[in-house]
């Protein structure tokens, strides 16, 4: 029996303004036990990374205004699915439902690990999460550096090529928005690893 966080209800599917680049923190959680003559020893206390993340948004048309302003009242209170934008990565060819490797342009210093929710965004309203098994690097035609996210199962949609692919955190989210139109809207949204969790047997 163990304490583990809980899933995300709702996943954030409009994109960061890139014009502002995110700003992403990472902390990890440590206990330290210090000896009479000085010496320290430490441990950790989680066994991943912990974000935190600040970002502006600019819709572009009715639609992504609706969405922000719809999530911003129906899940205040929700964990959310955060994509970590400036871990984005790009599908390299198109992938058909039913496939489980998914090739992506590259996963070198973007934190893709074991056991954590990825999702690839299309568009707003479509996109997909999986959970990751494995990341594999292997190589191609020409000594070409290949690299696959590998679902541990299989995917329900097809994407293009132009899809977007983010490792996810669950967390606590304030969206305060700014100037709001018919067809536009500002906010700053400020994403923070949930300390919430569920008792898991």
């Amino acid at each position: 029996m163990g304490f583990e966080l809980v899933t995300p209800s709702v996943y954030f599917t409009l994109e960061c303004q890139w014009g502002t680049y995110p700003r992403l923190d990472r902390q990890w959680i440590t206990s330290v036990v210090r000896a009479g003559t000085g010496m320290e020893q430490r441990s950790s206390l989680i066994s991943t990374v912990r974000y935190g993340m600040e970002f502006d948004i600019e819709t572009k048309d009715y639609e992504q205004t609706s969405w922000l302003l719809k999530n911003v009242m129906k899940n205040a209170g929700a964990v959310w699915g955060m994509p970590i934008w400036p871990y984005k990565t790009n599908l390299v060819a198109v992938l058909s439902a039913g496939q489980s490797a998914v090739q992506v342009e590259d996963t070198t210093g973007r934190e893709f690990t074991t056991g954590q929710e990825v999702i690839i965004i299309q568009s707003l309203s479509k996109w997909e999460v999986f959970t990751l098994q494995t990341v594999t690097v292997g190589y191609g035609m020409g000594g070409s550096v290949e690299y696959y996210l590998n679902a541990a199962a299989s995917l329900s949609q097809g994407f293009t090529r132009s899809a977007k692919v983010f490792p996810v955190f669950p967390a606590d989210v304030e969206i305060e928005t700014g100037p709001v139109g018919y067809d536009s809207a500002v906010a700053t949204v400020r994403a923070m690893h949930t300390k919430r969790s569920e008792l898991s047997t």
